[in-house]
């Protein structure tokens, strides 16, 4: 699973990592989780019906993740749910490809690649075509703390399920949507020379 991808679901369940290493020996990493004394809910033997998803026919994705294993997932789940996807194994790539593809609706990216990392290739997107939504996918829960200027952008931390996937790619759709109208909402100008709270039509 990577390193960095175990440390961040420890980290999320509120636990902790120490590592010991011994030259000639090995190493050892424990694993240390917070114990709770109350024990689980019995099975219901029924499920919670979830909200159903909208598939999305002809929207455009363009995809940049260096791991070619979770390249192939994020692919096949947003395509199966009508997605077209154009896909680059890192940000260069990316860019290439934005100078002569079409406009992309949404760009999915790792938060940490080889060379230019997601934050700066979108923030360099977004420069060139505001109105891409933006999901930042990371195995490394702290690198939330990175996304500062992105507040319409939805964090994705590694594991994640096809479900998972889908609707984040859907909220951030949703949210540069109502982003995009209200730095459009038209803001009332006075009139000069008119009373206080007066506005042109």
């Amino acid at each position: 699973m990577g390193l960095a991808t175990v440390h961040g679901i420890v980290q999320q369940a509120g636990g902790g990592i120490e590592v010991t290493s011994t030259l000639g020996t090995g190493t050892t990493f424990a694993i240390r989780l917070p114990w709770c004394s109350t024990p689980p809910p019995p099975p219901s033997g029924t499920l919670t019906p979830l909200a159903p998803l909208s598939a999305r026919p002809g929207r455009s994705v363009l995809l940049v993740e260096d791991e070619e294993r979770v390249r192939k997932l994020v692919r096949g789940t947003l395509e199966g749910w009508g997605y077209a996807v154009t896909e680059a194994d890192r940000a260069e790539e990316a860019l290439g490809l934005l100078a002569v593809s079409r406009e992309f609706d949404l760009l999915v990216t790792d938060l940490v690649m080889p060379g230019m990392d997601g934050r700066e290739l979108a923030a360099r997107v977004r420069a060139e075509r505001p109105g891409t939504a933006i999901v930042f996918i990371s195995g490394y829960v702290p690198d939330l703390k990175r996304l500062d200027g992105f507040s319409d952008g939805v964090f994705l931390p590694k594991p994640f399920t096809p479900f998972d996937l889908l609707r984040c790619a859907e909220r951030a759709l949703r949210q540069r949507k109502a982003s995009e109208a209200h730095a459009h909402t038209a803001v009332p100008v006075p009139v000069p020379g008119s009373p206080v709270g007066a506005q042109e039509l």
